[in-house]
C-alpha cells in the first residue's frame, strides 16, 4: 500500500515536472507577443500623429490660408546648432573584467537656445590616440546612418538623449584598464539630413 502510494506521488510529481516546461515556454511566447503588440501599437500611434500633422498642414493650404514666414517678436524656429555629451559619457566595462570594451556617449543635439533637439542625420564617432602631430591615430570608429541613428534615441527619467557606442579593439583595451588616458579622445560629428549642417564635439577619455 505504501509502495503504491509512493509510486502515485512520484508519478504525480513527474507529471507536474513534465507540464511545467511547456507552460513556461507558453508564458514566454505570450510575453514576447505582448511586447511585440505594444511596440506595434506605439508605432501605430506615432504614425497616426504624423498623418494627422500632415493632414492639418494640407487643410491650411487647401483653405488658402498660407502661413507667412514672419514670426512674432522673440520667437525663433528651433535649428540644429550644436552637439553636447553629458558627464557620464566615457569608457565602459560592461562585463566586469577590468578592461573597457566600449566608449559610450550620451549625446544631445541642441538648438540655438541650448535645448535638446531630435535631429535626423548621420553620426560618425572616432576614438583617436593623440600624438605629437594632429589629427592623431584613429583606433576605433563607429558610423550611424540615419535609420540607425534614429534607433539610438532614448527617453529616460532625465529626459531625451541619444546613445553612441564605439566598440574598442582588443589591443587598445589593456592600456585603458583602471585609469583615464588623456592621450585618447573621442571625436563625434553629426550631419543633419536635408540641410547638410554639421556639428561635432571632442571628449577626452
Amino acid at each position: 500500500m505504501v509502495g503504491g502510494l509512493a509510486a502515485l506521488l512520484a508519478a504525480g510529481i513527474g507529471c507536474r515536472s513534465d507540464f511545467s516546461t511547456p507552460d513556461d515556454a507558453l508564458r514566454r511566447r505570450v510575453l514576447e507577443q505582448d511586447q511585440q503588440i505594444a511596440t506595434l501599437q506605439t508605432d501605430l500611434t506615432l504614425r497616426k500623429r504624423q498623418i494627422a500633422g500632415l493632414q492639418a498642414e494640407l487643410a491650411v493650404y487647401a483653405a488658402g490660408d498660407h502661413p507667412t514666414t514672419a514670426l512674432p517678436e522673440g520667437v525663433e524656429v528651433p535649428r540644429f546648432a550644436g552637439l553636447e555629451a553629458d558627464s557620464y559619457s566615457g569608457l565602459a566595462d560592461d562585463d566586469g573584467d577590468g578592461l573597457p570594451e566600449v566608449v559610450r556617449l550620451f549625446v544631445d543635439p541642441v538648438d540655438q537656445l541650448g535645448r535638446m533637439l531630435p535631429v535626423a542625420g548621420t553620426l560618425t564617432a572616432r576614438v583617436v590616440r593623440l600624438g605629437e602631430q594632429e589629427p592623431g591615430t584613429v583606433v576605433a570608429e563607429q558610423r550611424y546612418e540615419p535609420p540607425a541613428w534614429d534607433g539610438q534615441y532614448r527617453d529616460g527619467f532625465t529626459g531625451p538623449y541619444y546613445v553612441v557606442e564605439v566598440p574598442l579593439p582588443d589591443e587598445v583595451r589593456p592600456s585603458l584598464a583602471g585609469r583615464r588616458n588623456g592621450e585618447l579622445v573621442v571625436r563625434v560629428e553629426l550631419e543633419q539630413v536635408g540641410t547638410g549642417v554639421s556639428w561635432g564635439l571632442t571628449k577626452p577619455l
